[in-house]
């Protein structure tokens, strides 16, 4: 995991009263992501099983919760309960280079704000939980609904691809539902990641998500 020697993204002052609860099973990683957070100025606590996470939550309400997506019991009905428990806090997942994304689908839809993918960039996840709780949201022409950059610049062949990977399918299901093949899936998938300024798939997903 890549060490944190960045600057702060913005002052960490101003965190001071954020709280963060971290669920990782995996003690290294679970530290390294705490620490990065602590020195940022953010209050943080940890778990290692969703029972740790829920006896933090009946001591205190989080800002945020960082989840290792594995680690989430009950087909994701965790997330709502966080909020339920918390309302107004954020759910942010941990998951492995290629995770499955029909059930990246589901947790977005079940409230994940984001998700992360090994390697893990600990910047890059100070810097997406502070932009989320600064409500740093590009909002669209209509005021009020969140803009997808880059949208207009897809192909009909790109936003086809688009749909039917937000759907859950896999490149081999999308090559049989357009006539082409997995491979051409593969380079329409990576030119609307590239236009839309997505990271991975997961971040695909959610881009996707959260605008429609």
């Amino acid at each position: 995991m890549e060490m944190l020697n960045a600057k702060p993204t913005y002052r960490p002052f101003l965190n001071r009263r954020r709280v963060i609860f971290v669920l990782h099973n995996e003690q290294r990683e679970l530290e390294a992501i705490a620490d990065a957070f602590s020195r940022q100025g953010f209050i943080t606590s940890t778990a290692q099983n969703v029972d740790g996470l829920m006896r933090l939550m009946d001591l205190r309400r989080p800002d945020v919760v960082i989840a290792d997506l594995d680690e989430l019991r009950d087909d994701l009905q965790l997330i709502p309960t966080i909020h339920r428990l918390a309302f107004g806090s954020r759910v942010f997942l941990l998951a492995n280079d290629n995770p499955d994304i029909a059930r990246v689908v589901r947790a977005v839809r079940s409230g994940a704000v984001s998700i992360f993918v090994r390697p893990f960039q600990l910047a890059e996840m100070i810097r997406g939980v502070s932009d989320e709780l600064r409500d740093d949201l590009r909002m669209g022409p209509e005021g009020g609904q969140p803009a997808l950059s880059g949208a207009g610049a897809l192909t009909d062949r790109e936003l086809e691809t688009l749909n039917l990977v937000v759907a859950g399918q896999t490149n081999k299901e999308i090559a049989l539902v357009l006539g082409i093949s997995p491979r051409t899936v593969e380079v329409h998938r990576r030119a609307a990641m590239r236009k839309l300024g997505a990271r991975n798939t997961a971040d695909l997903v959610r881009l996707t998500l959260h605008r429609y």
